[in-house]
């Protein structure tokens, strides 16, 4: 870890994208401030009719996944190695390196959470009481605070994370909501990034 973390900021630059720079949620959602938000919000609600039930129940599991890092972050900020100062005092390389990831991730919750939001086909406080479940319950993955463990299960989740999106991506296509689509794809992309950059820490 000690070895890794010299190179940190490399990785920072090479993996992660500061926020003037990255897509946000507001890139996809109707603009609040526009004449046509509410006519916006119509279609989108009009268009989702068309996707079944099997579709929102796997959107919505993608949502609360997002949205858990709180729990992620307190998890990966726990791993042997990493702590949130340096022995000097300074900002610790690796707390700097999740802090950036997690920040990445956070756009991931809130885009599709508004998204659902707007569709109109899902019990948002069933939502959002699930997601406070999750991120108060914690969760134990098994790896304890070995770095190596964490990082081949980080490299496996993020992957995991890009199939499913890619796959929401996919079917709001053939339905041809084509917002959702890309907003999914995009994800799906951030996700891929974040893969490689913890296959490379694994290797």
């Amino acid at each position: 870890m000690l070895t890794l973390e010299k190179n940190i900021d490399t990785f920072v630059e090479k993996f992660l994208i500061v926020p003037e720079k990255i897509w946000q949620p507001t890139d996809f959602l109707p603009n609040s401030q526009s004449d046509t938000f509410i006519e916006e919000i119509k279609e989108i609600r009009e268009i989702s009719k068309e996707l079944d039930d099997d579709f929102w129940t796997a959107l919505v599991g993608d949502t609360i996944t997002e949205e858990a890092l709180p729990t992620y972050e307190s998890w990966l900020l726990d791993v042997e190695g990493i702590s949130q100062t340096s022995n000097n005092g300074g900002d610790n390389g690796w707390a700097k390196w999740i802090r950036a990831w997690t920040s990445e991730e956070n756009r991931h919750g809130d885009v599709l959470n508004k998204y659902i939001y707007m569709s109109g086909r899902v019990n948002m406080r069933e939502v959002e009481i699930t997601t406070q479940h999750l991120i108060a319950d914690g969760m134990d993955i098994g790896t304890g605070r070995d770095p190596y463990k964490n990082f081949v299960y980080t490299s496996f989740q993020e992957l995991a994370t890009y199939i499913s999106h890619n796959n929401v991506a996919k079917i709001a296509r053939k339905s041809g909501h084509t917002l959702l689509a890309k907003m999914s794809k995009i994800i799906a992309g951030d996700e891929m990034r974040h893969h490689l950059a913890y296959t490379e820490f694994v290797k």
